[in-house]
């Protein structure tokens, strides 16, 4: 059954990120190459989009996706240098994922992550989309997630994104809106 969503279209800040979502597939993927996995999570992201799920949340678990489409693996499951599963963990571009507590010496341009950001980045690469539920992230767990996939995937997939400068832009607008309104 098709499906207008109606959502989707009716709130600008939905539509750039399914937009993005878009771009992100278009550019991650080869003309004409049929792919019945990448066409149903992209389905799914825009029904659970359309049905008022949480569009940043979305996007993270979409780009996480997409990862393991353009050939990039993350260490997400342990330290990437030592293989420690214990402990507080950081997020390393440089190591290629996250570094344990006892290891992020050796970057030293890693970025702390909360106990929380670090589930979430874990789980958002390794489950299945169809089985998401109810959603609900923290600011600043997302900002965490935020600074992790975005810095991630610049150093190393290659893609620029017109529709990602265009959906920053927009959550610009969207923080400076919300505190106007929180002055007034």
């Amino acid at each position: 059954m098709l499906s207008s969503m109606r959502y989707i279209r009716e709130d600008l800040m939905v539509t750039a990120y399914a937009a993005y979502m878009a771009e992100l597939l278009d550019k991650s993927t080869e003309e004409k190459q049929s792919n019945p996995y990448l066409f149903e999570l992209f389905r799914q992201s825009l029904d659970y989009l359309n049905e008022g799920y949480d569009a940043e949340v979305l996007t993270y678990i979409f780009e996480m996706k997409m990862l393991q489409v353009i050939g990039l693996r993350p260490e997400l499951s342990s330290c990437a240098n030592c293989g420690s599963q214990e402990g507080r963990f950081a997020f390393s571009v440089r190591e290629n994922g996250l570094l344990c507590h006892r290891c992020v010496h050796i970057d030293p341009y890693h970025f702390p992550l909360s106990p929380a950001a670090v589930k979430l980045l874990r789980l958002f690469y390794f489950f299945d989309l169809s089985r998401l539920g109810s959603i609900n992230v923290k600011p600043q767990t997302k900002k965490e997630l935020r600074t992790a996939i975005f810095l991630y995937y610049d150093e190393y997939s290659g893609l620029y994104l017109k529709s990602r400068k265009f959906l920053s832009q927009m959550e610009e607008m969207q923080k400076l809106l919300g505190e106007k309104k929180a002055d007034d």
